[in-house]
Formats: C-alpha cells, sequence, structure tokens
C-alpha cells in the first residue's frame, strides 16, 4: 500500500565517495542541490511537485500582464563597485519592497535563462531564449501578488544557515535580511544549467561565485530556501542561477530516531612501535607528501581484491591500476598541509566490539583491534594467515589492526575509509580497505 524509493544520485565508488558527499541525506533526496536534473537525464517524466513559485505555493493569478521587454533596463542599477550586500539587498528590494520586478531583471545574467527553458521545456512547453526576461518578470511579479505590499525586507524574507558545509558564510558584513556566502567554483559549475559538463570531484576552491541565502515569508507556513548565486560579468555582480531548495536549512528540525550510541572506550596502552611507525610514514607519503606511488607500495596484493582487481590474475596486466589511480586522486584531491590532522579527521565507527589504542595522531585517524567478525568485510573476501606475532601490546587475538579516517573536505560530508594493517613477511601491510558506507 506505501512505498519509498532511495536513489543514489552520486557516487558511492572509491575514491570519488570520499569526496562528493555520498552519505548525506542530500544523496538520496531528489529535491536537493542538482539531483532533480541528473534524475531527470536518466529517468524521464518526474514532476517536480515540491517546487511552486520560488517556493510559494501558487493559490491564484495575478492577471498580470508585462509591458514590452524594452522596459528591462540592460544594466543593473548598481554597478560592482559596490559591496555585495548593498547589491544583492536592492535586487530584493525593487522586487519585494519597490514593486519594481522589470528593474529587478536585469540584475539577472542570460546565463540563468538555460534554467528557465529547462524547466519549459520538461513541461511541454516552447522554449525561446529572447522570452525568458520576460518569463522572469511576470513570475516576480507574481510573487509580489502572493505577498502583498510589504514595508520592508525583513516583512517577507528571512535569513537562513545552509546545512551544507560546503558553502563558507561570509563575515564581518552588517546585519542582512539574508546570509551571504561563498560558493566553491565545483559546486557552482555542477549547478549550471548551461549544459556545461559536471566535473568528476567539486573543485574545493572559492573566489569566483558567492550565494544570497534566505527564505520568503509564505502567507501560510515556511517557504522553500532560495539560494541565489551570485557571479561578476564585466562590471557588474548578476545572478547565474537560482536554487529552490525544500530541504537545505540548518535550523529546520530534523528527526533524529538513531538509538542511543555506543562510544567506544580506548584500550589502555599503544600498538607496537614498529607498526605505529609504519602507519606514520604511510599517511606522510599519500597525504603530506603527496606520493602516491610510494603509498601504494604499503597495500599487499590482497587488497587490490577491494577495488575489484587481482594483483595475481595474470590475464589482467597491471591489475593494481584501479587502485594506483584511486591514490594519485586522493593525494590530489586532498587538501595540502604539513600537519596530517589538517588533512584528514579521525572517523568513530561507533562499533563497541573495537579495541581502541592511543596514538600520536589520534586526532587524525583511530587505531584499533579488529576483532575476528569484521575481519571477512574488511578483507574483501581474501582469506589471510597473518603472522602470528603482532607485538606485546595487542590482546591474544589482536592479529588485525584497523585505522578510520576522512578527509578534512569543505564539502559535503565525505565518506570514511578503513584500512585493514596485518604483519605480512614481517612487514606491516594493508590488506583490505573499505569505504563506510550507509
Amino acid at each position: 500500500m506505501r512505498a519509498d524509493i532511495d536513489m543514489d544520485y552520486r557516487s558511492s565508488r572509491f575514491p570519488a565517495g570520499l569526496f562528493n558527499g555520498h552519505l548525506t541525506a542530500a544523496n538520496s533526496d531528489i529535491r536537493a542541490g542538482n539531483n532533480y536534473r541528473g534524475h531527470l537525464r536518466r529517468w524521464n517524466g518526474l514532476a517536480n511537485w515540491w517546487r511552486d513559485l520560488f517556493g510559494l505555493p501558487v493559490e491564484g493569478d495575478s492577471g498580470f500582464v508585462p509591458e514590452p521587454e524594452r522596459e528591462i533596463p540592460s544594466r543593473p542599477r548598481l554597478t560592482a563597485s559596490s559591496n555585495l550586500g548593498d547589491i544583492v539587498d536592492d535586487y530584493l528590494s525593487l522586487w519585494l519592497v519597490q514593486r519594481k520586478p522589470n528593474l529587478a531583471v536585469a540584475y539577472i545574467s542570460s546565463r540563468a535563462f538555460a534554467c528557465v527553458n529547462a524547466e519549459a521545456k520538461r513541461a511541454g512547453r516552447p522554449t525561446n531564449t529572447n522570452t525568458v526576461p520576460h518569463k522572469l518578470w511576470n513570475d516576480l511579479e507574481e510573487t509580489n501578488f502572493l505577498l502583498g505590499r510589504p514595508a520592508s525586507l525583513t516583512d517577507v524574507i528571512e535569513p537562513v544557515d545552509l546545512m551544507d558545509p560546503a558553502y563558507l558564510p561570509v563575515t564581518n558584513v552588517p546585519k542582512l535580511p539574508f546570509n551571504l556566502v561563498q560558493v566553491p567554483d565545483g559546486i557552482a559549475e555542477e549547478l549550471d544549467c548551461s549544459g556545461a559538463s559536471e566535473p568528476a570531484l567539486p573543485s574545493p576552491k572559492f573566489g569566483m561565485y558567492f550565494g544570497s541565502a534566505f527564505r520568503i515569508k509564505a502567507p501560510e507556513g515556511r517557504g522553500a530556501v532560495l539560494l541565489l548565486i551570485w557571479q561578476k560579468e564585466n562590471s557588474f555582480w548578476k545572478i547565474v542561477n537560482i536554487q529552490i531548495d525544500s530541504v537545505n536549512a540548518k535550523n529546520d528540525p530534523v528527526p533524529d530516531e538513531t538509538a542511543a550510541e555506543i562510544t567506544p572506550s580506548p584500550e589502555q596502552g599503544s600498538g607496537e612501535p614498529a607498526m605505529i611507525h609504519r602507519m606514520q610514514d604511510f599517511f606522510d607519503a599519500l597525504f603530506v607528501k603527496k606520493d602516491s606511488a610510494k603509498a601504494f607500495l604499503f597495500f599487499a596484493p590482497s587488497a587490490c581484491a577491494c577495488a575489484g582487481l587481482s594483483l595475481d590474475n595474470a590475464g589482467r596486466k597491471g591489475a593494481g591500476g584501479e587502485l594506483r589511480e584511486g591514490l594519485k586522486v586522493i593525494a590530489r584531491r586532498a587538501l595540502a598541509a604539513n600537519d596530517l590532522g589538517r588533512i584528514i579527521e579521525r572517523d568513530d565507527p561507533e562499533n563497541a566490539t573495537l579495541k581502541i589504542l592511543e596514538h600520536a595522531d589520534d586526532q587524525a585517524y583511530l587505531l584499533a583491534i579488529i576483532p575476528d567478525s569484521e575481519i571477512p568485510d574488511l578483507l574483501c573476501g581474501r582469506a589471510l594467515r597473518p603472522d602470528s606475532t603482532v607485538g606485546n601490546n595487542a590482546s591474544s587475538s589482536g592479529s588485525y589492526f584497523g585505522t578510520f579516517f576522512k578527509l578534512v573536505e569543505p564539502g559535503d560530508e565525505p565518506a570514511a575509509l578503513r584500512l585493514l594493517w596485518s604483519k605480512q613477511n614481517g612487514e606491516w601491510r594493508i590488506v583490505g580497505y573499505k569505504m563506510d558506507q550507509p
């Protein structure tokens, strides 16, 4: 009688899942980010029922017919010599308070027109770039009809904090009825409606794009979150994308149905010094020195099974290629720093069966003795017999150790990586690995 369908819109494969926010709720929420457009590229016919006019329910029709398009100025009222906060305030005031949407449309870049045409095309309506400003003018005017005649912006909009940590708040600005954020270049390009190819991994660079985040106060209930993405074009700041999102406000209540969690307590003592030193060499090679070739040498042949490969498969030359390439991407994509703790951070799997060990880089990664019950999953289907001698500080069953961490990523919550270590021919090596999937 009832059903729920969850789809993964972001890749869960190694190493993309370490960067692209696969573990966040936005991964499977079609209302979030670019998921709706991605859905339609694969499955046609789904109506975006959750979106109305700028997040407002359209219950009436003002009957407004815009004047000839020549009354839309060719340039916005404020130039880039003004600060962005004043420019956003001017756009919203022209639209919502002064009720001059034709002047507000001048702040919208032609790059955003593709988004309007994309919606029209999906609805089966004819598309024409020349008519888009007319359509935008009409939509802004319809919003004025719904909201009435407010005395100030604070009467009709409120600032929101975005849930996605990729958007960095702009500080040291006066209090405004909206929030300003820096938008990563990669995310802005991913959301671009112009048809440009989307990057495989979002870029963490900032500086080209900014966003203004707010919610329109609906006559009844709460409207959706609006994120206007701004970019400088010639001598003006213009809106290059308009995102309407029903689920991106940090302060909206989110039901917590998780059971009480058990936090494992640290084991007294520490791991074998030679093992700790070996692990430090690996993390230093991959993340600090960015030497993926050296980092690859820490992996035993069995670990390639985790990438769907096997080094002893004579029929496939270079069977470790996928793992090699994945390490190259990680080294290139991870933040650059001399301090390991600024590149990766400890991940707690919240598994009471793990015996956690203390070590010097405790904030960068968690080190634990892996119980027998967890070993098959991390070995990716391979059965191994590690050396029997593993150090005086390990438990009697402590033949395998795990390091748990995730990258410090200025974007969606990254997946965690679990590395399984064992002594092979007298040397500590990574014999299996797994990305932490929901």
